[in-house]
């Protein structure tokens, strides 16, 4: 039984960590090393970790000498990491006790290079996320770098997939750490442009959580930026044949940037000429036959008028807030 390495980078974290842990140590799959990289947090999370590493010597835990970012302790787990395959786990989220199990034994059944699970996503105790796949899927590696790109199939997160460790390490793929969003997007696209096949299975065996103050919903900040970087460099890795994917991936990324920007009034022309004319080179993404006309009438939208898709947000968002009141105001009149 080869062994895994599964990199946890956490930050204030004392919420969930235990939880995640704890849902990886009862894996039916026992050769592991769980590698957990607290980044500098200001709660608990470095204490709880290590206390569970007195436990069960599976446990390793760093601590990062400053608040560093997610990608620069991603890679620190990956250069500690022992075992002959790779994985990731947001310390937020938990998985299903058989999850490595049945992937590795696929993996290695069929000698595949990645191998990826389908997920439940999370949000407020709900499954929000739609089964489009019914099927295990068999990716050569032009099919891989081309779904790689479409939110409605494996994505471009890390926590989804198993990677072999010599393939990273040989080649030298790390996250970027001047990248902060899309970043796990780009470790795929170059992991990707590394191997020849890959699978997908449709079993749901990672429990990804929504929270309302994940960085992906957090308002604009100098960081989200970096999403313009990640997919230059993305760029040189896809082939000519994945362009329609990659420019509705580039097209949805650069919507929610510009969003940002106006619901935080930035006024930072460079920027926002910058961003404006990134959407108009991939604007042909709103046309992408692989997505829903329900996407496709909201890439429009947002693409060619803004200030409605934010003047309606802003309206409902008033609206939620009226809602609450008026209901907390109830709920107190009742408790009087």
């Amino acid at each position: 039984m080869k062994k895994l390495s599964i990199i946890i980078p956490a930050f204030n974290s004392e919420k969930y960590i235990e939880k995640c842990i704890n849902s990886i140590l009862m894996q039916k799959y026992v050769n592991l090393e769980i590698i957990i990289v607290d980044d500098h947090s200001n709660d608990n999370t470095y204490e709880i970790c290590k206390n569970i590493e007195k436990i069960d010597k599976r446990v390793k835990t760093y601590r990062n000498d400053r608040n560093r970012g997610v990608s620069y302790s991603r890679n620190l787990g990956i250069d500690y990491a022992m075992g002959e395959y790779i994985t990731f786990v947001d310390a937020d989220d938990y998985i299903k006790e058989d999850m490595y199990n049945i992937m590795i034994e696929k993996l290695e059944t069929y000698n595949f290079s990645l191998i990826m699970c389908n997920f439940l996503e999370e949000k407020h105790g709900k499954d929000i996320r739609n089964d489009i796949k019914k099927q295990d899927i068999v990716f050569s590696k032009k099919d891989l770098m081309n779904n790689v790109f479409l939110s409605d199939y494996y994505c471009g997160f890390v926590w989804n997939k198993i990677y072999i460790s010599k393939i990273i390490k040989n080649n030298n793929i790390r996250f970027n750490e001047e990248i902060y969003i899309c970043e796990d997007l780009l470790f795929n696209c170059e992991y990707i442009s590394n191997i020849e096949k890959g699978c997908y299975i449709t079993d749901k065996l990672y429990y990804y959580i929504q929270r309302d103050n994940s960085s992906y919903n957090n308002n604009y900040n100098y960081k989200w930026k970096t999403v313009i970087l990640a997919y230059q460099k993305m760029r040189s890795l896809i082939y000519e044949e994945n362009i329609d994917n990659f420019q509705y991936s580039y097209l949805y990324s650069l919507l929610n940037l510009k969003e940002k920007i106006y619901l935080a009034q930035i006024k930072d022309r460079n920027l926002i000429k910058e961003v404006n004319k990134n959407i108009l080179e991939n604007k042909n993404g709103i046309y992408n036959k692989n997505i829903s006309k329900t996407l496709q009438i909201k890439l429009w939208v947002k693409t060619y008028m803004m200030w409605i898709f934010i003047a309606l947000k802003i309206i409902l968002k008033n609206i939620k807030s009226i809602v609450k009141r008026k209901s907390d105001k109830l709920e107190g009149d009742r408790n009087l």
